[in-house]
C-alpha cells in the first residue's frame, strides 16, 4: 500500500500489534520524502514485556535489527517440523539442538560480514 502524502499515523492499542506489523505501518509514512510521524496510543497499562517490544520498535528503523530484538525478547519459538508455538523459548532451535543466544549473535555477525 502506498499513500504518497501520508505524513502521520496513530496506532490505537499498539500493544495488540506485532513488532513486524508496527514496523510495516511505520514504513508507509513519507514514502516520497519529507517528515513522517508515527504514534502508538496505549489507552490501558501494558506489561513490562509488551513495553519492551514497543521500545524495540522505537529504538530502530532497521527491519533485521528489529527482528533480532524481537527474538531476544519473545524467543524464537518452536521451529521443528512438529512445532506449533510461534514464539517463546525453544530447546530445539536448530536440528533439535539448543543454541545459546550468544552463539546466535555470533552467527549473525558472521553473516553480516559475508553480505
Amino acid at each position: 500500500m502506498n499513500i504518497p502524502q501520508l505524513r502521520g499515523v496513530i496506532v490505537t492499542n499498539g500493544d495488540r500489534f506485532g513488532v513486524s506489523q508496527l514496523h510495516q505501518i511505520r514504513g508507509r509514512l513519507a514514502r516520497e520524502g519529507g517528515d513522517g510521524w508515527f504514534w502508538v496510543y496505549l489507552p490501558n497499562p501494558v506489561g513490562h514485556k509488551t513495553m519492551e517490544r514497543l521500545q524495540a520498535v522505537v529504538s530502530t528503523c532497521e527491519g533485521f535489527d528489529l527482528s533480532r530484538l524481537d527474538m531476544s525478547i519473545r524467543g524464537a519459538g518452536d521451529l521443528s517440523a512438529q512445532g506449533n508455538r510461534q514464539h517463546g523459548a525453544s530447546d530445539n532451535l536448530i536440528y533439535n539442538r539448543s543454541v545459546p543466544s550468544g552463539l546466535l549473535d555470533e552467527m549473525f555477525e558472521h553473516l553480516a560480514v559475508l553480505t
